[in-house]
């Protein structure tokens, strides 16, 4: 312990030695200072203070919130009351800093860290609602879903209100926490659920299936449509202030409605098992692909500027009335099953017409796995979703031709999935040769039109230099 002292008392003493010899006036401190300015340039250095003051205020309100807390944590009244109390103050707080000292670049960091410490009080006070409810009912009065759906809905417009991307992205992984629960089956639980992330203990996936069904597809239309406000004012421009807005709503955007599909598609497949069943699905897939389809051709050709994001939320609202108006609660996602199609036809758009490289990226990597979903079946009903999907590409390519990275895309990837599906469905030797025959045909006929167009371009330009 005396050593642990006269440790410390050295430190001190050469703490108060420095300092002394900075401050002293004589030309000995003088040229201490000097020689400090020259070796500090603030322009060349790391400024760790924009971190430090995102994290001190963060800290510290846990700090002093587990300090008031603690002792009163085990009364849910009291903690609801408290919780709610400091969720308010820190929110009006931070929005007051923004209003009044907005010109202040260190208030606007320490209004944002509190809102950060309300946005996670907010799960902290549903879950407390939560508790509360199951120790006077028995039981929750949200499972992990409707409260993660509320949870974020909730802080989206304190994202955008505050205009923080901070706020934005701690809402990205709440959201994404919340749609992780549209992949699982209410016989799965919480197994690969992100829930644990935010020690949200819940056995629950979901209580009210209203709630938990309505949910998404409210948030999901909000999504697509802020994505597609976002890319009418352009803020996909690197230096604009909004791109990070740009870029999580899109994703979030993609990501809600495709756990919609999915759950659709997984919780319905058993439902269109047998060939009559699986025959009336593609017939009803087809219309409704073939009515999306025409729907966006005319509002391209008729709406000056047209934004295909601004038509998803209205097919997302369709396909969320099919479940209940037709099957009641019993198939409630079903109407998702038939936008399997229509979601890639959307990436698909985004891609092509606006140039979204987050289109492009989750074009890539949800049609290849699509693809070797469906050709890897051995179900004889999925060859119709199959040949539309790959029809629809061909399509696109033959459209947008000087994409080259499409074109071959689609050549590999056709051909790829049509000869695991002839795989899949057992053909004898014969019958694979055939059929394979015929697919190499069809996509070297497609392939050779698209490379004539290019060869009649660059032989036009030619012309037109030697001119």
């Amino acid at each position: 312990m005396s050593i642990a002292l006269l440790f410390i008392a050295a430190t001190l003493a050469i703490v108060v030695y420095v300092f002394a010899k900075i401050a002293d006036p004589s030309s000995e401190g003088v040229a201490t200072r000097a020689e400090l300015t020259q070796s500090l340039d603030p322009k060349k250095e790391w400024n760790v203070g924009v971190l430090l003051l995102r994290l001190g205020p963060v800290l510290a309100g846990f700090g002093l919130l587990g300090l008031i807390i603690q002792e009163w944590w085990d009364k849910l009244e009291l903690r609801l009351l408290l919780i709610g109390m400091i969720v308010l103050i820190t929110h009006i707080g931070a929005f007051v800093l923004m209003k009044f000292y907005a010109d202040r670049k260190t208030t606007k960091i320490f209004a944002e860290a509190l809102l950060i410490i309300g946005t996670f009080l907010i799960g902290g006070l549903l879950q407390t609602i939560n508790q509360l409810t199951a120790l006077n009912t028995g039981a929750n009065l949200f499972g992990i879903g409707e409260l993660t759906g509320i949870w974020f809905l909730i802080v989206l417009p304190i994202a955008y209100l505050s205009r923080s991307g901070w706020v934005m992205s701690v809402n990205t992984i709440i959201g994404l926490t919340w749609f992780s629960t549209y992949i699982l089956t209410p016989e799965q639980k919480l197994s690969v659920n992100l829930a644990s992330v935010f020690n949200l203990n819940t056995t629950d996936i979901y209580v009210n299936i209203g709630l938990y069904f309505v949910l998404p597809v409210l948030g999901s239309m909000i999504l697509v449509l802020l994505y597609g406000y976002h890319q009418l004012k352009k803020h996909s421009q690197a230096l604009d202030y909004n791109r990070t807005f740009y870029y999580l709503s899109g994703l979030l955007a993609y990501l809600s409605v495709g756990s919609l599909v999915f759950r659709g598609v997984v919780e319905n497949f058993a439902f269109f098992q047998n060939t009559q069943d699986g025959f009336i699905a593609d017939i009803i897939l087809a219309f409704f692909t073939l009515g999306v389809f025409l729907v966006d051709y005319i509002c391209k050709l008729v709406i000056k500027n047209y934004n295909i994001n601004f038509l998803t939320p209205v097919i997302v609202l369709l396909a969320a009335l099919i479940g209940p108006l037709i099957f009641g609660t019993s198939q409630i996602f079903i109407g998702f099953y038939f936008l399997e199609v229509i979601y890639i036809v959307w990436l698909l758009a985004d891609f092509l017409r606006r140039d979204s490289h987050l289109a492009q990226i989750l074009f890539y990597t949800f049609n290849a796995i699509q693809l070797f979903a469906i050709s890897t079946n051995s179900e004889s009903f999925n060859w119709f979703k199959l040949i539309v999907i790959l029809g629809i590409l061909m399509y696109a390519s033959i459209i947008h031709y000087r994409n080259r990275a499409l074109v071959f895309y689609v050549v590999f990837a056709g051909i790829l999935s049509l000869m695991f599906k002839i795989f899949a469905t057992g053909a004898n030797s014969y019958l694979l040769i055939f059929g394979l025959g015929l697919v190499l045909m069809a996509f070297g006929l497609f392939y050779t039109q698209t490379r004539s167009k290019m060869l009649a371009e660059v032989g036009k330009s030619k012309e037109i230099e030697n001119i």
